[in-house]
């Protein structure tokens, strides 16, 4: 049991580059480079008529975009950290369910 809760905390931190550690986030100082996409011409036509500065537009949204993915795997580990506490509790409290058909 032990090595399957190792197993999904390991799981849990390959999101990070180490335990707890939270991926640093974009600064507004990173340097910049030009980078090419493929989008679709009419989006960019239409988004080009809102804005003076499609890059700006683009790199906002990235990191709006970002900024949900990292919360929403925060989300992920918080829930897989819950259910190993509810399980690890639970096989506290009542033991182990495959204990009653183990001939070990």
């Amino acid at each position: 049991m032990l090595d399957f809760v190792r197993f999904l905390l390991s799981v849990v931190c390959a999101y990070h580059a180490h335990a707890g550690e939270v991926p640093k986030r974009v600064t507004m100082r990173a340097r910049k480079r030009p980078v090419n996409l493929t989008l679709d011409e009419d989006l960019v036509n239409q988004a080009k008529d809102l804005t003076d500065n499609l890059s700006q537009a683009v790199e906002s949204l990235l990191s709006g975009y970002l900024a949900r993915a990292r919360d929403e795997q925060l989300a992920k580990s918080k829930a897989v950290q819950s259910t190993v506490s509810m399980w690890n509790a639970f096989n506290s409290k009542s033991g182990s369910i495959a204990d009653e058909y183990s001939s070990l």
